[in-house]
């Protein structure tokens, strides 16, 4: 799980950043941040979203039944990243993913996402399935 707060924003960024900034906008809710991982935007305003992250050799099969998917590129220069929303705990789990390269290629896949954001809403679930740019 990650916990987000108020505006839905959280991160899939390096252990170690150098940096922070939003460059890409390739989908309503995920895009590049500043070349140090992604960033991803919740349909919720606040409070526990479920993520799954899933690291692969090469590219893996496009999951089915996922109400929403895009496909982007991060670069991880420590080769680990953790998932987390500025200023709440880091779920263990989370915290500490070992990638298969610096420059990886990551399918975002989301269910119960809605826009404008509906607290009431159904509950958001994350697949984030991770593999070396590049690799087929």
């Amino acid at each position: 799980m990650v916990q987000i707060s108020l505006g839905g924003l959280w991160v899939l960024q390096d252990a170690e950043p150098e940096g922070w900034g939003y460059d890409d906008y390739p989908s309503d809710f995920a895009g590049r941040t500043g070349g140090e991982g992604i960033y991803l935007i919740s349909g919720h305003y606040a409070g526990p979203v479920g993520v799954t992250v899933e690291v692969h050799r090469s590219a893996p099969e496009p999951p089915r039944g996922w109400e929403k998917s895009a496909e982007l590129e991060g670069n991880y220069p420590s080769r680990v990243a953790r998932a987390w929303c500025e200023l709440l705990e880091v779920d263990e789990q989370l915290e500490h993913i070992e990638l298969p390269a610096e420059r990886v290629r990551i399918r975002v896949s989301v269910n119960g996402w809605s826009t404008p954001p509906n607290p009431g809403g159904s509950p958001e679930t994350w697949l984030l399935q991770v593999w070396p740019a590049g690799a087929a």
